[in-house]
């Protein structure tokens, strides 16, 4: 059923493009979180692009459900409590991110997982930046990171900017 929604949004969404570094204002940052100790570096993340001058919103998915991790105003927090019997996140957690048009989705997670890939299909992005971690979904920009299994999320989106920053926009 996902799937199906992917391949829709997709033959449905126009054309995305690559965006430099600098052309990038509002970022989603994906990721599921595994216990709510994840929280301490997913704060590190968010300051280190807010730190360039992105504005950022975090989407968290959390593999329990219960969490201590609540939702502020830049971050949607939801559990499995929060999905239907086929993985896709409720509405109110949809609707959260539903209007908002973002430059790039940075999936820094290094497994697919039904909810996320849910929350990518609705997203509203010029650019897709993921990991092969990931195959369900057809990102722009991909990192390969299959034969490096101590790859952090961290040194994930260090790459990403990294990469980003090397795009020299047409003049």
């Amino acid at each position: 059923m996902v799937f199906r929604k992917i391949r829709k949004s997709r033959s449905q969404k126009p054309e995305r493009q690559f965006l430099s570094y600098s052309d990038i204002n509002f970022c989603l940052l994906i990721w599921g979180i595994g216990r709510d100790e994840d929280l301490e570096q997913l704060i590190e993340l968010e300051n280190m692009l807010k730190a360039d001058g992105k504005q950022v919103i975090s989407c968290c998915y959390i593999n329990a459900k219960e969490t201590s991790l609540r939702a502020a105003t830049n971050r949607v927090v939801f559990t499995k409590k929060d999905l239907s019997i086929f993985g896709k996140p409720s509405d109110t957690v949809l609707n959260q991110l539903k209007n908002k048009p973002f430059d790039v989705v940075f999936d820094v997670g290094r497994q697919s997982s039904v909810p996320l890939l849910y929350i990518l299909a609705n997203a509203n992005s010029t650019l897709f930046c993921g990991t092969d971690g990931n195959p369900d979904f057809d990102f722009n920009f991909r990192i390969e990171t299959a034969n490096y299994p101590e790859t952090g999320r961290k040194f994930v989106l260090e790459q990403f900017i990294f990469y980003l920053k090397k795009i020299q926009p047409r003049s």
